[in-house]
């Protein structure tokens, strides 16, 4: 089967479920082929069906975590650092981790003392935190 890996959307051929590193990024990732049990949809609220109106079906929130940057797409893992959830596109890899692009972004004010260990806030005046 083949699927896009989730952080830099190459293809990656899998035999089925499990966990694979995608050969391009490196990134570990894994795929579930079951479908999650779903609920069965709630009765249509008075007035929203009758002669010459359809029942509405409201759509069903996208399930987990959501990327901080992009409201309405899953999120694939959080940053190393601070921990915000983000999505494949938004992921940087760093030598020591993947991050999110704020954390990225205030790891390239140039402190020595503003490591992406640290929370930025405590250590960055620059970061307007």
């Amino acid at each position: 089967m083949e699927i896009r890996c989730p952080y830099c959307q190459k293809s990656v051929q899998v035999p089925g479920g499990g966990q694979f590193t995608c050969p391009s990024c490196k990134a570990v990732f894994a795929v579930d082929l079951e479908q999650p049990a779903t609920a069965p949809a709630p009765p249509p609220l008075p007035g929203t069906a009758g002669p010459g109106l359809e029942p509405t079906v409201p759509m069903p929130p996208p399930s987990g975590p959501q990327c901080a940057k992009h409201p309405g797409v899953t999120a694939t893992e959080a940053c190393r650092r601070c921990g915000s959830f983000m999505c494949g596109a938004c992921a940087q890899v760093m030598k020591d981790g993947r991050y999110c692009p704020d954390c990225v972004q205030f790891a390239a004010h140039g402190s020595p003392s503003h490591g992406m260990d640290e929370p930025c806030a405590a250590n960055c005046t620059q970061s307007g935190q």
